[in-house]
């Protein structure tokens, strides 16, 4: 069974930064100074989008540059719910489908962090909600482990969303919610079409 402690850099499957209160490196631990990708990363955490502007103005081909965990600026704007900096990297083609070396997207990212406003977005671009992580988790399976009701909300009320897809233990998201949250009810709303319930809509 996929577990989480209260330190998600060591915990959780595929996350990129560790604790924010307490790790001054931030989320790129083999940040070089001076290197536009790694610029690009540090922007995009910081949610500097005129920053990352003039830097892919001056080298658009670093738009899908990854850490060496295999984080793209998108991953990083998405899980700070930094929603400007999402859509200007997506609209100059940053890859919505980018896996990181744990086989994380930018949805599972955002999914983890409950970055509601990135979710909503990406899942409109087109990102895939079933889309399995190296350890067979969708990004239901990520935001129900992490006990985000609201960003569970949004996806379950997908219409691709499947909640029958299992990860490498055995687990559904389903399964999940039940065992960890009191939101299990909300599951039904997978059979629901998109956008149709929304989140101040449904059971506290």
């Amino acid at each position: 069974m996929e577990q989480m402690d209260q330190n998600p850099q060591r915990s959780i499957e595929g996350v990129a930064v560790s604790d924010w209160e307490d790790d001054n490196t931030g989320i790129i631990p083999d940040y070089q100074e001076g290197h536009p990708g790694y610029e690009l990363l540090s922007k995009a955490e910081d949610g500097n989008c005129g920053a990352i502007k003039a830097i892919i103005k001056a080298h658009p081909e670093i738009i899908n540059f990854k850490d060496g965990d295999g984080y793209t600026a998108l991953h990083k704007a998405c899980q700070c719910n930094f929603l400007e900096v999402a859509k200007f990297l997506i609209y100059n083609r940053a890859d919505i489908s980018a896996k990181s070396e744990e086989g994380w997207t930018p949805l599972h990212s955002a999914a983890h962090w409950d970055a509601v406003d990135c979710v909503n977005f990406l899942l409109q671009c087109g990102a895939d909600v079933n889309s399995k992580s190296v350890g067979g988790s969708t990004p239901l399976h990520v935001a129900s482990r992490s006990q985000k009701r609201d960003t569970a909300i949004v996806m379950l009320s997908h219409p691709s969303c499947d909640l029958s897809i299992t990860n490498d233990a055995g687990d559904t998201a389903g399964d999940i919610l039940r065992r960890n949250t009191k939101h299990d009810y909300l599951t039904h709303l997978a059979e629901k079409p998109f956008n149709v319930l929304k989140v101040e809509d449904t059971v506290p």
